[in-house]
């Protein structure tokens, strides 16, 4: 085989890999990972024998492509998946990885091919990992999940995030999930990041997925009327009552209404609003419908542009990472989510720290535990500090020129 030949190769395999990767995230979010995994280990137990079997270098070639796409599926997933697993530790992942490094596996592979022949070595050491990695994928792939879902929120469970466990919370545990919110953003850095990017002073603001009024009670000082919506009556009940307290240190002014309406069909007028906000909302659409996220949040963007009109901005909420201090989409999904507004929809990005500031250990413990999961809530109580580290992305529209 001569070096042009490998050469040429070489440059088609990388092709074939960069080709995969691009495709990869999309393919994640329609399938997810487990059946991916699964189906690139069946590919390549029946492709890489016939490979070994396969006499003539052309014919080999021609299988090494396949083969190459489907072992390029193996290393994004396997990282991604390890760092998700240990909140706030991707450097004790990634010194771990370079561990394998020193495993002599090609010592070990030549101790086999001295006793069986190179082929057999090549094929009984070959299978006998993907076997592995099928079982584990099957034994463990669909078991307990302690990861950020496309919520953006860290949740340890038995079983896959249904819709259905939202629904519990936002509509049976408002208060408690009040009382989490008020504990987010103790550096203040939310207010200013909005004001730098729509001046609030009196304006009207529709805020979508409002909850219990966590950031229509940051607004309200500052803008002339809120209207905030949601599509749970549970949650906008504790709005209701939060927000009256926050009036009364105002001398009892109410510059603000609560609506139950779904984001993607908001009753309001046509450019009713300078500012339409949505706060760790939509990112919910990313989980809870896999195959057409992203006709349903056009949707809510298209009704968030309708209530604002032409010289109105677009202000969009989401999660970089609960316990975590540096910026990155917890999940594909939302990684694709992200890219999709900056990409399709021109949005402009920028971060900012929110962390939570907890009265007590205790307290910490318990509210990340109803919230993210057992694994971050005992992180917390292992480290034993009151501040969880969080980083929120925000992602705007201007005023059409």
């Amino acid at each position: 085989m001569s070096q042009a030949l490998i050469g040429i190769y070489r440059v088609v395999e990388m092709a074939v890999g960069i080709v995969n990767l691009v495709f990869l995230d999309r393919w994640l979010v329609r399938t997810g990972y487990r059946r991916i995994l699964l189906w690139a280990s069946l590919g390549l137990l029946v492709l890489y024998p016939i490979w070994l079997l396969t006499p003539g270098i052309w014919q080999r070639l021609v299988l090494s492509l396949p083969i190459s796409f489907l072992f390029t599926v193996y290393w994004p997933i396997g990282k991604a998946q390890s760092l998700a697993s240990v909140p706030g530790r991707g450097g004790t992942i990634t010194a771990v990885q370079s561990l394998i490094g020193l495993v002599p596996l090609p010592l070990f592979l030549g101790f086999l091919a001295e006793l069986i022949s190179l082929t057999s070595a090549m094929f009984w050491t070959f299978t006998g990992g993907t076997v592995l990695m099928i079982i584990t994928v099957l034994l463990f792939g669909g078991q307990r999940r302690s990861r950020r879902v496309e919520s953006g929120l860290w949740v340890a469970e038995e079983k896959k995030i249904t819709m259905v466990d939202y629904w519990q919370i936002y509509h049976t545990e408002a208060e408690r999930y009040d009382r989490l919110v008020s504990r987010e953003d103790r550096q203040g850095n939310l207010a200013s990041a909005l004001e730098s990017i729509c001046p609030l002073a009196g304006i009207r603001v529709v805020e979508l997925g409002a909850g219990t009024g966590r950031i229509s009670r940051l607004l309200t000082p500052h803008v002339s009327e809120i209207l905030a919506l949601d599509i749970s009556a549970h949650m906008l009940e504790v709005a209701r009552e939060r927000l009256i307290i926050a009036s009364r240190s105002r001398g009892g002014l109410r510059n603000w209404h609560l609506i139950e309406a779904d984001n993607r069909r908001l009753p309001l007028r046509p450019g009713l609003a300078k500012l339409a906000i949505a706060g760790w909302s939509l990112g919910h659409f990313v989980g809870w419908y896999k195959q057409t996220w992203r006709q349903e949040i056009a949707l809510v963007l298209s009704e968030m542009q309708r209530v604002i009109g032409p010289e109105g901005s677009l202000i969009v909420v989401e999660t970089l990472g609960t316990g975590s201090q540096t910026p990155e989409p917890p999940t594909m999904g939302l990684a694709s989510y992200y890219r999709w507004l900056e990409e399709e929809y021109g949005f402009t990005h920028r971060w900012i720290r929110t962390d939570y500031q907890f009265q007590s250990v205790t307290e910490a413990g318990d509210l990340t535990e109803f919230f993210f999961g057992k694994e971050l809530a005992n992180y917390v109580m292992k480290v034993g500090s009151t501040v969880l580290p969080e980083c929120t992305g925000i992602w705007f529209q201007s005023p059409v020129a």
